[in-house]
């Protein structure tokens, strides 16, 4: 099983997770539940993590929207987490 952990910090928002999402092999994932609420100080950081179902040798792509903006990332798969 992989996973896709990322760590946020400075977002004014309720549903911080609403903002991320994933797609693995032309499946769009939701962030795993967790506790991430209203980061707004950028001293203190949330986490937020996807699961992919199946291990896949193709990218997977993170799209994160903000208000009107849209920024779109292809993931490759790595042995060591990038801090």
């Amino acid at each position: 099983m992989q996973r896709i952990s990322l760590k946020v910090s400075g977002i004014d928002d309720r549903e911080v997770t609403d903002s991320f999402a994933v797609i693995s092999g032309g499946v769009p994932l939701n962030a795993e539940p967790n506790d991430c609420v209203a980061v707004i100080n950028a001293d203190t950081s949330c986490e937020i993590e996807f699961v992919l179902s199946t291990e896949t040798s193709e990218p997977a792509v993170l799209i994160v929207t903000r208000g009107e903006e849209r920024g779109r990332w292809v993931l490759a798969a790595t042995e060591d987490p990038i801090p």
